[in-house]
């Protein structure tokens, strides 16, 4: 055991987050060798880690084929995230009223260093959709409306460092703003408007429009996102969208304590 400050650190602990994190990928299940090949750990060293977790009940593995999956202790602590976590009791049911009025899908999304999670969802019952699932992952910042948003809250210094890091920045359509001055112009409109649009950044056909979440400090510590097919994206449908994900960002940071306003990066 480190310590660093008044931080500490288990390293043992930290091998089996990293093996379940594993599952939260598809296919989700995997056999020992791509256990260890995604982990970059021995093959010795997540079998035990492995067997520890499926005697705990938090894995599970098939008798025939020795594939691994995530167990049913998981459910317990699913519940409880969904009861206990503040982030999602506060936005449970602005989720809802925003989904019901514009029956569009509606997401809560928060930030993982430099990935996005799908914590919530209200999908919509159109069978032409943007799908979301919770535990779906976004690796990219600098396009879509969530990324854009949450890249704009942090400071331009760490902008700055993202765009190097992330270089060359991957396209995904024609409209990917795909170079550093691109992306810095859209992060100086999302900052002056509030919200951030995206228009078949990420997939040719979608839009997607998402606001910031405070907490009591004034931090974005989520993004409220609602993303639709551009056929159902007029603008008497924009008005509506814009509205409602703008006031779903106010009720949950309200509900989570927050009081001024502020721009997106403070």
């Amino acid at each position: 055991m480190e310590q660093a400050g008044r931080t500490y650190s288990v390293a043992a602990v930290e091998k089996a987050l990293r093996v379940l994190e594993v599952f939260g990928a598809a296919p989700h299940r995997f056999n020992l060798t791509e256990v260890a090949a995604r982990t970059a750990l021995s093959t010795n060293q997540v079998f035990r880690l492995l067997q520890t977790l499926v005697g705990t009940g938090f894995v599970r593995q098939e008798p025939e084929t020795k594939v691994y999956s995530l167990g049913p202790r998981l459910f317990g602590l699913v519940g409880a995230l969904f009861h206990g976590d503040a982030l999602l009791v506060a936005a449970g049911d602005i989720l809802t009223w925003a989904h019901e009025r514009t029956g569009e899908t509606v997401a809560l999304i928060v930030p993982n260093g430099d990935e996005t999670i799908c914590v919530d969802v209200r999908e919509s019952p159109h069978p032409l959709l943007v799908a979301a699932t919770v535990g779906s992952r976004s690796d990219h910042l600098h396009a879509g409306a969530v990324g854009k948003l949450l890249l704009a809250a942090r400071d331009d210094a760490a902008i700055d460092r993202y765009l190097v890091e992330q270089a060359p920045l991957r396209g995904f359509t024609a409209r990917t703003p795909a170079t550093p001055d691109a992306v810095w112009a859209e992060v100086r409109c999302t900052r002056a408007q509030g919200y951030a649009l995206s228009d078949e950044e990420v997939a040719e056909g979608m839009y997607g429009i998402a606001a910031p979440v405070r907490d009591r400090r004034g931090t974005v510590a989520a993004a409220i996102t609602l993303s639709a097919p551009l056929t159902r994206a007029g603008e008497s449908e924009r008005t509506l969208h814009r509205q409602v994900v703008i006031e779903a960002g106010r009720r949950i940071s309200e509900s989570l304590g927050y009081r001024d306003r502020a721009p997106i990066n403070s």
